[in-house]
């Protein structure tokens, strides 16, 4: 019984999820240790900014990416001198600290699908390299919501 409920909470409810690489610096650093929730996505959405888990889109190791989502299904997404605009407006990244986005975007998200970026713009590889692309709703296995670890660090996810 006890294994039974395990594994419907694994699978409907929560996880651990560890964080590999730098690629959300500052806000998730390698070897964190956040909970991630399954039903975000049963009874709600995608948001931007949603901190989202979705399995490696361009390796067979299936190894989840944690990234946060930019723009949804229908957003105009652009990136330009280094800045970001969603829907012609300016996006306010309190988290990037003192870094610009580099590349040059001119998107329409389509239906069904997000456009992420981690927040360490400089390493991360997300939806701004063909390879990743748009990221299928439908695939996302969780929302962030909450770091365990470090205890120092404990809290909500941001």
């Amino acid at each position: 019984m006890a294994v039974a409920l395990a594994l419907v909470i694994r699978t409907w409810g929560f996880q651990v999820t560890r964080v590999i690489g730098e690629s959300m610096e500052p806000t998730l650093q390698t070897d964190n240790r956040v909970i991630t929730s399954h039903l975000a996505y049963i009874t709600g959405e995608p948001q931007a900014q949603d901190i989202i888990t979705f399995p490696s889109p361009d390796t067979a190791d299936n190894v989840p990416y944690i990234k946060r989502i930019i723009g949804v299904a229908g957003d105009h997404i652009k990136i330009n001198e280094g800045l970001v605009y969603v829907n012609d407006t300016l996006l306010k990244e309190p988290y990037l600290v003192g870094m610009e986005t580099l590349g040059d975007i001119d998107t329409i998200v389509p239906d069904g699908h997000v456009f992420v970026m981690g927040d360490n713009r400089m390493v991360s590889h997300d939806s701004r390299d063909s390879s990743v692309g748009f990221i299928a709703a439908d695939t996302i296995m969780g929302k962030a919501v909450f770091r365990i670890y470090p205890f120092e660090q404990w809290g909500k996810v941001e």
